[in-house]
């Protein structure tokens, strides 16, 4: 858990050092950098339940726990590309647009590494791609919703990726924390091999 918290650490910095993210922070937003962020958006959302329960079902012996909670977060996370694809539509891109646009090649690749991950390599090893995604919703999702609020035009509400974010889905990451305590220890069994500490 301590290198997630590192990982945490080290983000939040390099990702507010960005162009885009010090033009929000300096009342320019980029509308079109928005929207490649939703288009992406889209495209990875759809994958993250999938991964999660492929994961879930190469733990159900191993690491029951983990398996239960990975397929609990599966069901939350269904639908979030929905979310996307409602607030491009509110930012009145087509949606014939969206469905055939092609990821940027970091986020396809994010894709491809998380089934790798799952299906593959070690199942345990998308809990850390679910907690950095998390807590850059917890750390950066918070500054920039409430920048764009202050900063932003009347109908600002939009920029926030799903109908009541940030209020109700930026604390998961907290929650996170207090998963099922495999975390701080070495994995005994077959997925650890390779794996080191997690």
């Amino acid at each position: 858990m301590e290198h997630l918290l590192e990982v945490r650490k080290q983000v939040l910095p390099e990702l507010r050092d960005t162009k885009i993210t010090k033009a929000l922070f300096a009342g320019t937003p980029d509308p079109r950098a928005y929207v490649r962020y939703l288009i992406n958006a889209h495209y990875y959302a759809q994958y993250s339940p999938k991964v999660m329960a492929i994961a879930a079902a190469r733990c159900m012996d191993t690491h029951p726990v983990l398996a239960t909670y990975l397929l609990h977060h599966a069901g939350e996370e269904q639908g979030h590309e929905q979310w996307a694809l409602e607030d491009l539509r509110d930012l009145n891109v087509n949606e014939a647009v969206v469905r055939t646009a092609r990821p940027v090649p970091s986020c396809a690749a994010m894709v491809g590494s998380m089934h790798y991950i799952a299906g593959y390599a070690n199942p345990l090893g998308l809990f850390g791609w679910m907690y950095v995604l998390e807590a850059v919703g917890d750390d950066l999702g918070t500054l920039v919703v409430t920048c764009s609020r202050k900063t932003g035009p009347a109908d600002s509400k939009k920029i926030g990726y799903g109908p009541s974010y940030p209020e109700e889905g930026l604390c998961r990451a907290r929650s996170m924390r207090g998963a099922p305590g495999f975390l701080s220890r070495r994995l005994p069994g077959p997925m650890s091999a390779g794996a080191g500490t997690l």
